[in-house]
């Protein structure tokens, strides 16, 4: 039984957005697309648990600050705390 669960990607190659896209995660994953998207995903779940657990830190620090709770419900543009990648190999080895 095979174990694995795949969810494919489709980039639009006449889109010029999605090909700069396309063009751009070629170049960063060689020949480990898979492997790049997961370590892309995995960040993103750690910053955003980082970034509830500071808010709720912050909260309870300040639990009368009305400010905190505004900070709570700002979000930030998706991936916006990963920092391009060099070229490596995403299979877990550097």
């Amino acid at each position: 039984m095979d174990q694995y669960i795949r969810k494919a990607v489709s980039f639009n190659a006449n889109n010029p957005k999605q090909r700069e896209l396309f063009d751009w995660v070629t170049e960063q994953c060689g020949n480990n697309f898979s492997g790049y998207v997961k370590a892309v995903l995995f960040a993103q779940m750690h910053a955003e648990n980082r970034r509830v657990l500071e808010q709720v830190r912050k909260s309870s620090d300040s639990s009368s600050d009305n400010k905190t709770d505004e900070k709570m419900h700002e979000s930030s543009p998706p991936f916006s705390n990963i920092v391009p990648a060099r070229k490596r190999n995403y299979t877990g080895k550097e």
